[in-house]
């Protein structure tokens, strides 16, 4: 699988990146939620690397990835937790080869602040 890869500070964009690439974010997002492979990308600057859970829209109206968050830089905390991403805000996408087990605690595919599910864990990947 192709990922989406920016290169230097010339950025682009997720939709140009795409084009480029002929992957959307979500394929990649959702490929990698499928193999339960851990997740690679640039968000606020700073590398994160989770394992990724939901891919969905939220009550906003906004794309995003629930994961758990293994490692990299968070402004807001830096332990391992529950995390959301908003899809348009994060760069340089990738599945590594690594992978993890199952669902962690507290997963809820079904949790009210999402509207639309485009791809989760389910029972049989989890």
């Amino acid at each position: 699988m192709r990922s989406i890869v920016a290169l230097n500070n010339d950025r682009p964009t997720n939709e140009q990146a795409e084009e480029r690439s002929g992957v959307s974010l979500r394929q990649v997002v959702c490929g990698a939620i499928t193999a339960k492979q851990l997740l690679a990308f640039r968000y606020e600057g700073f590398e994160r690397v989770v394992e990724p859970h939901l891919c969905g829209r939220n009550e906003a109206g906004h794309d995003v990835l629930q994961a758990w968050f293994v490692r990299g830089y968070s402004q807001s905390e830096a332990r391992a937790g529950w995390r959301t991403y908003l899809l348009s805000e994060m760069h340089e996408v990738r599945a590594l080869h690594d992978t993890f087990e199952q669902a962690r605690n507290g997963f809820n595919p079904n949790g009210r602040s999402i509207r639309l599910v485009y791809c989760h864990l389910t029972r049989d990947t989890a």
